[in-house]
């Protein structure tokens, strides 16, 4: 679970806003459960610093500050002992753990080192499994200075992608919530709607 950005344009910790259409529950905690649901255990990336130790989830520190989420994958690839690991971005509220699932399977299926959701909007990196076998490319990338979650694509990597056409889901399952007005829109399209005759 990757929850380590500074929410600048948001202008407050987009973690802990209610997620759209589920009433007291924050989009971090929709997002661990969604991760819950598909995977054997849950761990936070949150940075360079422990956040969110309320949840009662062990958080993965980042090597440096300011690094972004591929020092995220590269801790959490350090850390566990797992084949595989699902990274989602805490503001992808419209994701659910079948997705995943999908993702897993057709990495499975094909032989994949890493597999990312595809949507008309290009690629989601923080919608994806990745293989342990990634641990290096990744780490080495870092180390290179870089900060593209796929700067480490191509390293005799087998990369792929798994379209949301082909999975039958919305083509803006994985938007993220970057800004009050992404918010307030995703917000919008999940409110229920009454007529005066069911209000009355």
């Amino acid at each position: 679970m990757f929850c380590g950005g500074r929410s600048r344009r948001m202008g407050t910790d987009k973690a802990e806003l209610e997620a759209p259409g589920r009433e007291r529950v924050t989009l971090l905690e929709n997002a661990i459960a969604v991760l819950q649901d598909a995977c054997d255990s849950v761990v936070l990336a949150t940075g360079a610093e422990p956040r969110y130790e309320a949840l009662g989830l062990e958080c993965v520190l980042d090597s440096e500050e300011d690094a972004g989420p591929l020092a995220g994958l590269a801790a959490v690839l350090a850390r566990t002992r797992a084949t595989w690991v699902c990274a989602l971005a805490c503001d992808m509220p419209g994701v659910n753990a079948e997705l995943f699932r999908a993702l897993l399977k057709h990495a499975v299926d094909a032989d994949l080192d890493a597999c990312l959701l595809e949507t008309s909007g290009g690629v989601e990196p923080l919608c994806a499994v990745y293989r342990n076998t990634c641990r290096e490319a990744v780490s080495q990338a870092l180390d290179n200075g870089e900060r593209r979650m796929v700067a480490f694509h191509g390293q005799e990597l087998r990369i792929g992608t798994l379209t949301a056409e082909a999975i039958a889901v919305d083509e803006n399952v994985a938007d993220n919530l970057n800004t009050r007005d992404d918010y307030a829109r995703v917000q919008e399209s999940v409110r229920p709607r009454y007529s005066p005759e069911e209000s009355s």
